[in-house]
């Protein structure tokens, strides 16, 4: 049976900054399916959870556009729609909210827009002066591509080839320290297939061994580019990431 739109759409909510987010989606491999519960679930839970994953992405789409609806007036929309009610506007009053919230989105597009053109180009000039100083510290070590990395601890187990499914340990900061993503460090690891994250991540990791842990700096061409992840990361960032290699295993085969 295919399963409703909305109910997929909320199962699947989750922002995420994670080095395989750059315009696709978490790979299959991160995304098991979740266990069958011995508990059920009362309908009220999972009215709740549903509600709660909708507010999450509305919460998400609010914070990267600006939109200016009210909390009050959504959840009242979202009630009266999902109980079958009459909606309280009329006609030409519902017409009306919706022109205006569409105006109101496509003037916040367009000065997020101007301000993401300027940060491009603001961050190209800061990326570049970061790199360039960066090249110069004691064990920074430079890649033909520009990429930039430190061992912080070097580990003795097999080397992961661009075919595996890596397990990892990471932390990902902007070039002024402040995190944008990242595993809990006392929790599970991230596991991914290699060929799945960014061109940065592709060319760094076959060169760990597994139990190393190295620092990397990684110029836009080999992260986000041009378009960056907003509102996380802003267009042309250096960005830098710690990564702890855990172990590998050859792909399944489908």
């Amino acid at each position: 049976m295919r399963m409703s739109l909305v109910i997929g759409m909320v199962i699947g909510v989750g922002a995420t900054h994670a080095p395989w987010a750059c315009g696709q989606a978490a790979p299959a491999e991160q995304l098991a399916a979740p266990a069958a519960s011995s508990v059920a679930a009362s309908a009220e839970d999972m009215g709740y959870a549903m509600g709660f994953r909708i507010g999450q992405q509305i919460r998400a789409e609010q914070q990267q556009i600006g939109s200016p609806v009210a909390e009050a007036g959504l959840a009242a929309g979202l009630a009266d729609a999902v109980s079958g009610k009459k909606p309280r506007l009329d006609e030409s009053q519902f017409r009306g909210a919706m022109a205006g919230l569409e105006a109101t989105m496509r003037q916040k597009q367009q000065e997020i827009a101007v301000r993401m053109q300027a940060a491009a180009k603001a961050n190209l000039t800061k990326g570049a002066d970061y790199l360039k100083k960066k090249a110069t510290e004691p064990g920074v070590k430079p890649l033909p591509s520009g990429l930039l990395y430190e061992v912080l601890k070097e580990g003795s187990g097999p080397q992961p080839t661009i075919d595996d499914i890596v397990v990892a340990h990471y932390a990902g900061t902007h070039i002024d320290g402040t995190a944008f993503d990242g595993t809990d460090p006392g929790g599970e690891p991230a596991r991914f297939p290699l060929r799945g994250v960014v061109p940065g991540w592709q060319e760094v990791l076959p060169l760990m061994k597994t139990g190393s842990k190295w620092r990397i700096h990684l110029p836009p061409s080999l992260g986000y580019g041009e378009e960056g992840s907003p509102p996380a990361i802003e267009p042309n960032e250096v960005l830098v990431f710690e990564i702890e290699l855990v172990g590998s295993q050859p792909a399944s085969k489908p």
